[in-house]
C-alpha cells in the first residue's frame, strides 16, 4: 500500500502517512518505526508464494462504510492494489450502520476502520482493540507474545511500561494486525490579533472561553 502518494496525491498533504499504529503525540509513539515499507515486488513475491497461479486467488472485497473513505480514495486503493498485486480487489461502499453491524457480526471480509483516542494511552487503541479478547477486535487477530507484553505493561509504569507497549505495537505491525493508513493532521490559520486559542489533537482548542479576546 503506497501510503506517500495516497496522503500526498489523492488527500492533498492533509495526512501523514502511517507506519505506527500509534499516531504521534501519543505516549509511546515511536517516531524512528519504519513499519511496513510499499514493496510491490516483495508483495508479489509473498502472493506467488501461496498462489503460484493467480487466477486461484479466491474473491477478495474491500469493504468500507460509505462517509469514510472518498470515491477518489476507493477508486485509487483498488487501481493500487490491482497494479502492486496483479489481482481484482471488489470495493464496497456500505451505508455506516450497516457496516458496523457487519463488523461485530465478523462479516467483513477485508475493511476499514477509523480510530480517535478516547484517551491518551497505548492501551486505548493496542489493549482495547487488538488483545485476543478484546471486544473491539474485530478483526479476531490473536497473537499470545501480544497479548503477554500488554499484560505485563499493565503491571508496569512509566517508561518500562511505554516500553513493552512499543514491543507489543511492533509485533501487531509487522504481523499486520492493522494496516495503518494515515494519521489525521490539524491546522489553522489564527489572526495574531486572537488571543487564548491554539490547535491540538482533537482540533481547535479554547480552553477558558473567559481568557479569549481580540487585541
Amino acid at each position: 500500500t503506497d501510503k506517500q502518494t495516497l496522503a500526498n496525491n489523492i488527500l492533498s498533504g492533509t495526512v501523514a502517512p502511517a507506519a505506527t499504529i500509534l499516531a504521534p503525540g501519543m505516549p509511546g509513539y515511536q517516531a524512528n518505526n519504519s513499519g511496513i515499507p510499499y514493496d510491490k515486488n516483495k508483495a508479489q513475491s509473498l502472493l506467488q508464494s501461496v498462489y503460484p497461479d493467480l487466477t486461484t486467488v479466491p474473491p477478495i472485497t474491500f469493504s468500507y462504510p460509505s462517509p469514510a473513505l472518498s470515491q477518489a480514495e476507493a477508486i485509487f486503493l483498488e487501481h493500487m492494489w490491482r497494479d502492486a498485486l496483479g489481482i481484482p480487489v471488489m470495493m464496497r461502499a456500505v451505508e455506516p450502520t450497516a457496516y458496523n453491524d457487519e463488523l461485530t457480526k465478523n462479516q467483513v471480509q477485508f475493511g476499514f476502520i477509523q480510530w480517535n483516542a478516547d484517551f491518551a494511552d497505548p492501551y486505548d487503541v493496542l489493549g482495547q482493540y487488538l488483545l485476543s479478547n478484546a471486544p473491539n477486535n474485530v478483526g479476531q487477530w490473536s497473537n499470545s507474545s501480544f497479548d503477554q507484553l500488554v499484560q505485563a505493561a499493565e503491571k508496569t509504569s512509566g517508561n518500562a511500561r511505554l516500553a513493552l507497549y512499543q514491543d507489543a505495537e511492533s509485533l501487531a505491525i509487522q504481523d499486520v494486525a492493522w494496516l495503518p493508513l494515515d494519521h489525521q493532521e490539524m491546522a489553522a490559520i489564527i489572526p495574531a490579533a486572537l488571543h487564548g486559542v491554539s490547535v491540538n489533537g482533537d482540533g481547535l482548542y479554547f480552553g477558558d472561553w473567559s481568557q479569549v479576546y481580540l487585541t
